[in-house]
Parts: structure tokens; C-alpha cells; sequence
């Protein structure tokens, strides 16, 4: 069994913040996010590529101008930009299976897999899971509980500890064979990247930063990481998207944008949240920074 958690714990940083102050704070324990007062905007977050590069799924969370059926999981082509809504449900993040023909999300009630449009949703597992992902083989899903890494069988089951490994927001390296997680370190003011042996549970610390780490992803081609870099000053945050080569040393900024990387399957471009005038809305750019492109409004 995964351990239980005070509500105090079970507070948890899916928090999208922006230029105009705009913040977003999602209770574990709660079925609906909770807005910051006054605000009356709905927020778009955990972008995730399809494996064919066509589209990317996301979840939306309504304004309170906005009927409630309104929130759940959305799948956007990237040549029309059409979106179809697949669910209705709350959920706090969502990822594709390999082969494009599932997707993954984590409620507050466990994880859950279902069809790509929608149909025949079922739990997986009914415990505590955070930010989920398939495998490149497919067969197996990590995720975290907040403080330790877990692996569990595509199809369910008994999860599985990955050793004494304490993170949060694993990804999965194209191989497989290693994850790249946030860690605390004693010397470190907020967590930071490192990579992890799947196997051995080998760790290396990959970013010594003065600031937050947020949301790491490896690149389909394996040599580099996309994160967001969350630095202060003056009492604020501006937070960036930097990319990281997979031994530390070349570190490269992409642009500024909230959070909920997720990677294009030729490894060529990025898709993440980005706050606008009527609230945080997927975007899609080149590795580089350039080409953006609003996909969602």
C-alpha cells in the first residue's frame, strides 16, 4: 500500500503562474482546482504530444463563466486546430501510450488508462499517483506519490518502489532504461534534475541551480532534457523553459513559459502552458524557441 498522507501533504504543485499574476493551486484530495479569488478565467495544462506528431492532448479547466461539463481531457489536431473532448473528468495530467492508442491520467481517485477517444476509461490502480508515463516498450508506468518513485504494469496491478528513491515528475529516457526526476538536495534552495538507473537506482545530480526545478522531459532523441527553470526576483517569478544536454554541461534557454513539457515525437519541437491575457493556454515551439504557435484559446 502507498502511504497516507495529511491534507497538508497532499497539497500539490500543479501551479501555473504568470506575467499577470494569474496562479492556480490543485488539491489533491479535492474533485475540483481552486482559482485564485476574483479571477474568472479558464486554464488549459499537461500538454501531451501523440506519438503520429498530429495532435496533442490536454486538460482543461473551466472558467466560472464556462458550464462544468466543460472540464476534462481535449485532443487538438495540429492542422485545424480542432478539439474533441474525450472526458469529462478531473484530472491532473495525461500522457499517450506508445503506440497512440491509449491515454494515461492520473484522478484523484488512482490512475486510469482508456481508448484515445475516450471509450472504455478503467482504473488501473487506486492509490496515490502523480504525473504518469508510459514507457517507450510500453509495458510499464511510472509515477510518484508525492515523495518516492513507482512503477507499475501497464495493465495494472501491485505498484512497485523504484529502490529508495525519493522525486517527483519522472520521465522516461528513449531507452527505457533510465528516468530523469526532480530531487531534493541539502545544499539546493529547491529541487533539482537528476538521473536515475532504472535497474541499478544509480542517481546523478544533473542541474546545480539557486532556484526551482519543475517539470523535466527527455527528449525522444536522448540527448537532451527540456525543464522549467523557476527563478526569483523581487519577490517574483518568471519562469523558463531551458534545455540540458544529458551530462549537465551545456545548458541553452528556450523562452519563457509556465510549465507541462512535453516533447514532439521527432524531437524537434515542445509543447508547454504559456499564460495569456485570458489565461494559460497550450502553445507549441521549435527546440530553439522559435516558431511559436498558440494551439489552444
Amino acid at each position: 500500500m502507498l502511504p497516507t498522507r495529511s491534507l497538508s501533504r497532499q497539497l500539490v504543485t500543479q501551479v501555473l503562474l504568470g506575467i499577470t499574476a494569474f496562479a492556480v493551486v490543485v488539491l489533491a484530495s479535492c474533485s475540483q482546482p481552486v482559482r485564485a479569488p476574483g479571477i474568472d478565467q479558464g486554464f488549459d495544462y499537461s500538454p501531451a504530444w501523440s506519438p503520429d506528431g498530429n495532435s496533442i492532448a490536454y486538460v482543461h479547466s473551466p472558467a466560472r463563466s464556462e458550464s462544468a461539463e466543460k472540464q476534462g481531457i481535449y485532443v487538438v489536431r495540429l492542422d485545424s486546430l480542432r478539439r474533441t473532448q474525450i472526458s469529462t473528468r478531473f484530472v491532473r495530467s495525461v500522457d499517450w501510450s506508445p503506440d497512440g492508442r491509449s491515454i494515461l491520467f492520473d484522478a484523484p481517485d488512482g490512475l486510469y488508462r482508456m481508448a484515445a477517444n475516450g471509450d472504455s476509461a478503467r482504473r488501473i490502480f487506486d492509490g496515490t499517483a502523480y504525473f504518469p508515463e508510459w514507457c517507450p516498450a510500453a509495458d510499464t508506468i511510472v509515477f510518484d506519490d508525492i515523495s518516492d518513485i513507482w512503477l507499475i504494469h501497464a495493465d495494472g496491478g501491485i505498484p512497485r518502489k523504484l529502490g529508495h528513491i525519493r522525486g517527483r515528475d519522472p520521465s522516461w529516457s528513449p531507452d527505457g532504461e533510465r528516468l530523469v526526476l526532480l530531487s531534493a538536495y541539502p545544499d539546493a534552495s529547491g529541487e533539482e534534475l537528476s538521473i536515475v538507473g532504472v535497474r541499478d537506482t544509480s542517481v546523478r545530480r544533473l542541474t546545480h541551480n539557486d532556484h526551482e526545478d519543475r517539470s523535466p522531459s527527455w527528449s525522444p532523441t536522448g540527448n537532451e532534457i527540456a525543464w522549467n527553470k523557476w527563478p526569483r526576483s523581487n519577490g517574483s517569478v518568471r519562469p523558463e523553459v531551458w534545455l540540458i544536454d544529458t551530462a549537465g554541461v551545456a545548458e541553452q534557454k528556450v523562452l519563457v513559459a509556465e510549465t507541462d513539457i512535453s516533447w514532439s515525437p521527432d524531437g524537434q519541437s515542445i509543447t508547454f502552458v504559456k499564460t495569456t491575457s485570458s489565461g494559460p493556454r497550450v502553445f507549441t515551439a521549435s527546440r530553439t524557441g522559435s516558431q511559436l504557435r498558440q494551439i489552444t484559446f
